[in-house]
């Protein structure tokens, strides 16, 4: 899901506003993320508040879309990676007290770019 979002291109309509340029590209998002298409198709170009117990919905511009797309990208494999790390931490753990020297360890290197590909994927 965080590679398609990359893939979410937003452009302004002609009133100043965000819109989706390949609102194609949101179905497999939503069904990784168990989520309804129309759901992220307002994610991405609106945003709700809730003001004196009504729900008021603002539309985005360009760059604010593109933020808030950024944004749940980052947030998204902020959250894949942090379990990623929890699951390989669990596994390792010894099953019972060991010396600090036979303590198995793996290291996982992050590496900074992928967002600035053309496409994003595999």
């Amino acid at each position: 899901a965080v590679l398609a979002i990359g893939n979410v291109r937003i452009d302004e309509d002609g009133s100043g506003y965000s819109t989706l340029a390949n609102p194609d590209v949101l179905g497999d998002i939503a069904a990784v993320l168990g989520v309804e298409k129309r759901f992220l198709e307002g994610y991405f170009t609106a945003k709700e508040t809730l003001m004196a117990g009504e729900i008021v919905t603002t539309r985005l511009t360009k760059d604010k879309a593109q933020d808030g797309r950024d944004a749940m990208a980052k947030a998204l494999y902020g959250r894949m990676f942090s379990w990623i790390i929890l699951r390989v931490n669990s596994l390792l753990a010894p099953k019972e007290q060991i010396q600090p020297t036979e303590i198995s360890e793996i290291g996982i290197l992050d590496i900074f770019g992928f967002e600035h590909f053309e496409k994003n994927s595999f």
